[in-house]
Parts: structure tokens; C-alpha cells; sequence
């Protein structure tokens, strides 16, 4: 994302800096507006539970509001906001009681079912989205970071930034989870085939 908000000016008057917070402000809820979900669905891909993700959410949002109101001039130097929220979430829900990214307990999904007979698109597609999150759930925790950084669009940069390393560890990694992933949902489609 890039910054649209106002550059800070030294010497404004009261007015100007006034217009200046309430456009900082309007960017900011714009901003969370738009992102809340996405992060929310990202933490789940990582395997938060939908309360984990919107508490982990709801504190890297706190985090950027405190930062814009306090430092606007440093929430303005952030090149990628939408990156830097995603990783603000990731390091809250990892502070949560129990976590760890290498021996995480995952939640269990809410409805591992299979799907209604075929008759019932909504429910094949519910059915189809739950086996793709069991098979998510499965991949070690960096494999399951790149791949939700890939699906959200971003680069491979991004998760390298998140787990430490280069951008081309990250990108070996997630292309071992999209090899793990098409062997375990293939091995489900085979089962389908055969029943």
C-alpha cells in the first residue's frame, strides 16, 4: 500500500495540523476497513481460530492507530502498510498463551464433515473449503506462512521478512508447500473417485 496521507510540514498552524490528523485519521480508517478481514482470514490460514484471529487482528490494528497518532511521520515511512499489519497480527497471535510457530497446537477446524450429496453446491463448496484448510493445517508453520502470504498476492519477500531469512529460502518453501498440498488434496480426490 502505498502512503497517501499528508507529508508533515514543521511549523503548521493549529488548523493545518488539525486537517492533517483528520486526513491521517480518514486514511487509517479506510485503511483497517479494507484490511481487517483479509488479515483475520490470514491468521486463520496459519491455523488461528477465528477468535485468535480477530484478537491478533484487533491488536496490530491498535498498534498502527497508536503509531499514526503518535508518530504519524513514522506510520507515513512505512512503505507497505497491508505487510506490515499482516506481520503485527502474526507476532500477537504468536505472544497468545500456548503458541509457538514451531509446536503449534492447531485449532480444530469447525465442521470437518463431509459435504451434503453433490446436489448441494453450497455444501460441496463448504466441504471442499474445510478439506483445503485440513490440508493447510498440516504443513509446518513457515510452509503454511508462505503459502498465506502467496494466496493474499504478496511476494515472497514478505514471508522471507516474517520468518527471517532470503527471499529465495521463502520461495523453496512455499513451492515444497504447494507440492505438499497438491499430493494431499490429489489423495483426496482419488478416495472421491474410488467410493
Amino acid at each position: 500500500m502505498t502512503n497517501v496521507g499528508p507529508q508533515e510540514s514543521h511549523g503548521d498552524t493549529p488548523t493545518a495540523t488539525y486537517q492533517r490528523t483528520k486526513a491521517l485519521n480518514a486514511h487509517y480508517v479506510g485503511f483497517a476497513g479494507r484490511e481487517y478481514f483479509p488479515v483475520v482470514g490470514f491468521l486463520i490460514w496459519l491455523g488461528a481460530t477465528m477468535e485468535e484471529g480477530k484478537a491478533a487482528a484487533q491488536e496490530a490494528f491498535d498498534k498502527g492507530l497508536k503509531l499514526l497518532l503518535q508518530e504519524p511521520s513514522s506510520w507515513e515511512r512505512i512503505t507497505d502498510q497491508s505487510c506490515w499489519v499482516r506481520l503485527e497480527a502474526v507476532s500477537a497471535w504468536l505472544r497468545m498463551p500456548g503458541r509457538h510457530p514451531h509446536r503449534q497446537a492447531l485449532a480444530p477446524l469447525a465442521d470437518e464433515r463431509e459435504p451434503d450429496p453433490p446436489g448441494d453446491e453450497l455444501a460441496g463448496l463448504m466441504g471442499l473449503t474445510s478439506r483445503v484448510l485440513s490440508a493447510i493445517r498440516k504443513l509446518p508453520f513457515e510452509q503454511r506462512l508462505t503459502m498465506a502470504f502467496s494466496v493474499c498476492g504478496l511476494p515472497d519477500s514478505y514471508a522471507a521478512r516474517a520468518l527471517g531469512m532470503s527471499e529465495h529460502e521463502s520461495a523453496v518453501i512455499r513451492e515444497e508447500a504447494r507440492t505438499m498440498l497438491k499430493r494431499e488434496l490429489s489423495g483426496h480426490r482419488r478416495e472421491q473417485v474410488s467410493e
